[in-house]
């Protein structure tokens, strides 16, 4: 294992920052309403319903990979009522994280061996720019978990550094410049490739 670690993992209490960031995304989830599902949103095609039940997949896959159950690459998860499920799926993810040892212990991931601390960092990443896209796919406000974006935006510079976007197969638009007066969150999607609506 290389230093990428190191250099990914810029959250200083990743059981603190997942707490919060998981709450912020609650709450914007919570506000969505069923008339604001197929609403789009800056996330390439994905409806503000992709959104919901990405930001779910997101906490079952990685809790279950904290479990050492990894997940089946390509197969897709989709969930009856994701708003419903997100708190009862953040809790399970949040107790398989905070197990004895999970942070330091490294295992297998989808970029390879990695410690558990690696783990919780990519899901508070993906949960920040997926919950800036709900939020601007419904109206709401895009400040999102200020005390952590910025960290998330410097772990995001870190893995682009070692994964060119354009080398990843997922499609990563190019850097886009943040908007006057961007939130920190604004500035992580800016880096992602997102055009605020």
């Amino acid at each position: 294992m290389s230093d990428f670690a190191e250099r990914y993992v810029t959250l200083d209490d990743p059981l603190r920052a997942y707490d919060d960031v998981v709450e912020a995304v609650r709450l914007l989830a919570d506000r969505t309403s069923p008339d604001q599902y197929a609403a789009p949103t800056p996330c390439a095609d994905w409806t503000v319903s992709d959104i919901l039940n990405h930001l779910v997949e997101t906490l079952d896959r990685y809790g279950s990979l904290a479990r050492g159950v990894p997940p089946v690459e390509g197969e897709a998860c989709v969930y009856d009522n994701p708003v419903e499920m997100f708190p009862a799926m953040a809790a399970s993810t949040r107790a398989a994280f905070a197990a004895p040892g999970y942070l330091d212990e490294v295992a297998p991931t989808p970029i390879g061996l990695q410690p558990g601390r690696s783990v919780v960092q990519h899901v508070v990443n993906e949960l920040i720019v997926h919950g800036w896209d709900l939020a601007q796919g419904t109206g709401q406000g895009s400040d999102i978990a200020p005390a952590w974006a910025g960290p998330a935006l410097r772990s995001w510079e870190v893995f682009f550094a070692e994964y060119p976007r354009e080398n990843l197969t997922f499609n990563f638009a190019p850097e886009q410049l943040p908007p006057s007066g961007a939130t920190p969150a604004d500035r992580v999607a800016a880096y992602l490739g997102r055009r605020a609506a």
